[in-house]
């Protein structure tokens, strides 16, 4: 069965996020076709025309959900943003996404890259990906491209706010890997529940202790 003209953008943000809803539930194997057809209030003939397997439709959902993270904090950065409250906005963009929302002016990149998972499901798919991507080729190899990009933005910024005095960090090569592991193993803790990181006390954590990185 094929959408109807000018509606395969819809539908197939629909399929993706019926399938991250039941990952975030269930993990993969709560995954069937028939399940996110279900989800997404398509027939299973819809989710078809869009992925030919579930294993096809989990690793496109997985290249869908970064691709959200890397279009909402783009768009929620600003031109007169100091790289210190780029810095703040982007973790806000990983613990607090509702609050993003109204920051973000370009309301098409809501739009477009609409994904419909509050921020504790959010975490659960973020790590239930990491780990596949331990075991599954596929899933590394895109782990290992949206670090390089993920690597350079935030190298960028660190060496932005260094050149205008903000961070007095001396090894931004270095500091980097510590920041990308720092916000990682914060959103761990918070998808595994641990007392004392909520969502706001996971965006507090990782914004003081950026500072007190930044600035040894």
């Amino acid at each position: 069965m094929t959408p109807k003209i000018g509606m395969e953008p819809i539908r197939r943000s629909q399929v993706i996020n019926a399938a991250l809803r039941i990952i975030a539930e269930g993990g993969f194997e709560a995954v069937t076709l028939q399940k996110v057809a279900e989800g997404a209030g398509v027939s299973k003939g819809v989710v078809n025309y869009y992925f030919d397997s579930k294993d096809n439709l989990i690793l496109e959902s997985f290249r869908f959900f970064l691709e959200v993270y890397n279009k909402r904090i783009e768009a929620a950065f600003l031109p007169e943003m100091s790289a210190l409250e780029m810095m703040d906005m982007m973790i806000d963009c990983i613990f607090l996404p509702e609050t993003i929302k109204s920051r973000i002016k370009d309301k098409e990149i809501i739009n477009e890259f609409e994904m419909e998972l509050d921020s504790d499901e959010l975490s659960r798919v973020f790590i239930l990906f990491y780990t596949k991507g331990v075991i599954d080729q596929g899933f590394r190899s895109i782990f290992h491209e949206m670090y390089a990009g993920y690597r350079e933005g935030i190298l960028e910024l660190i060496k932005y706010g260094t050149q205008t005095g903000e961070f007095k960090g001396s090894n931004p090569e270095t500091i980097v890997f510590g920041l990308m592991g720092l916000i990682d193993g914060i959103i761990l803790y918070h998808t595994l529940r641990l007392p004392g990181i909520s969502n706001e006390d996971a965006s507090k954590i990782c914004k003081d202790s950026i500072r007190s990185l930044l600035n040894e």
